[in-house]
């Protein structure tokens, strides 16, 4: 099977110097993870290939689950794989070569892999400066802010979740909001929860809305606030910090936050 694929070699290689960069900012071994190179067929008759990481470990063990909010910038990491120390001529065990690419040493190709890895191609992957609303170390994630959020906020040692919300107020469903039963259990569980409302979404809430956030204060019984937040938004540091996209669609009070 892997003789019919001509792409397998360019494959593995661009998976083998993502996962040395996982190594290296996870800190373990390299048996840990594995890469398999799989071709498909996308839509329509376009082939496509799939590069998958997984955990060597029976069961797993979670170091990949643990790169889910660092894929970025360990691609950037992978540049320097390929940029290898020992300045191969194409694979060697300074960058592309481990226990489980040795059988294809004869594909395997830095300076391919490094051809896709284009500054212009890493440089789309980053947060445009546009979007860092909470400072300049905002950085994009590649799974539900929500979901994001509702894991990291119940971390031992969070004592503080701040929530940043705006967009035109016409269309908040306070009830819809994702978080809205999570903010409810971490105030039970003594974290302090502070919704920020941006001043143009501050001044157009309708009534129901107010009666909803003033609820939702009510029922965390001390450890919800809501405030008027600063015509810019800053990072108070400390705690759990999130913001929906800068586009006011994106930052409204409801299921589409």
């Amino acid at each position: 099977m892997l003789d019919s694929n001509p792409f397998h070699g360019l494959g593995m290689g661009r998976g083998r110097h993502f996962a040395a960069a996982v190594y290296r900012r996870l800190g373990i071994k390299e048996e840990e993870v594995g890469v398999a190179v799989r071709q498909g067929r996308a839509h329509g008759e376009t082939i496509q290939q799939s590069i998958f990481l997984y955990d060597a470990a029976t069961g797993g063990n979670g170091y990949v689950a643990a790169l889910r909010d660092h894929v970025i910038p360990a691609l950037h990491d992978s540049v320097d794989v390929l940029d290898c120390v020992r300045n191969c001529d194409a694979a060697c065990h300074g960058c592309l070569l481990t226990y489980d690419t040795q059988h294809d040493s004869t594909r395997l190709d830095r300076h391919r892999a490094r051809d896709f890895l284009t500054d212009e191609f890493l440089a789309g992957l980053d947060l445009h400066e546009r979007y860092r609303i909470l400072g300049p170390d905002s950085r994009a994630l590649t799974r539900p802010l929500s979901r994001h959020l509702a894991e990291v906020a119940g971390e031992p040692g969070v004592e503080e979740i701040r929530v940043w919300t705006g967009g035109d107020p016409g269309s908040w469903d306070v009830e819809d909001f994702p978080l809205y039963r999570d903010i409810l259990r971490w105030a039970g569980e003594d974290r302090s929860i502070r919704l920020f409302v941006a001043p143009d979404a501050w001044a157009g809430l309708s009534e129901g809305s107010r009666h909803s956030l003033a609820s939702l204060v009510t029922a965390g019984r001390g450890r919800i606030e809501v405030h008027h937040a600063p015509a810019s938004i800053t990072n108070a540091g400390g705690g759990v910090e999130v913001a929906g996209d800068r586009d006011p669609p994106h930052q409204k009070l409801n299921d589409n936050w």
